[in-house]
């Protein structure tokens, strides 16, 4: 029988804001590409033209919370997502995942 309002595989879920969302994700461990001796190659190796830069990326991320009704939180994720770009404004791809 599926639980009221859940899916019968999953049954019913709490919503989590995006924040928590957000952090959970942070902690998580997603491998970088392994023997790529720089962030362009390892961008590479991920199926990326060039490494993901931080402006654009951030101003993407902030016209989706938007849109979603999510912007208020923006101001919450931007600091966590900064933490994942280098000085030069470039994805670290070579110590982190990007997908």
């Amino acid at each position: 029988k599926t639980p009221k309002g859940g899916d019968p595989q999953r049954g019913l879920r709490k919503a989590r804001k995006p924040q928590e969302l957000w952090a959970a994700l942070a902690k998580h461990p997603f491998p970088a590409p392994q023997g790529c001796p720089g962030v362009t190659e390892c961008a590479h190796r991920e199926g990326f033209l060039a490494p993901v830069q931080k402006a654009p990326f951030l101003k993407l991320v902030q016209s989706y919370l938007s849109r979603l009704g999510w912007g208020r939180y923006s101001g919450e994720l931007i600091p966590v997502l900064e933490g994942f770009f280098g000085g030069d404004g470039l994805f670290a791809h070579e110590r982190l995942g990007f997908a």
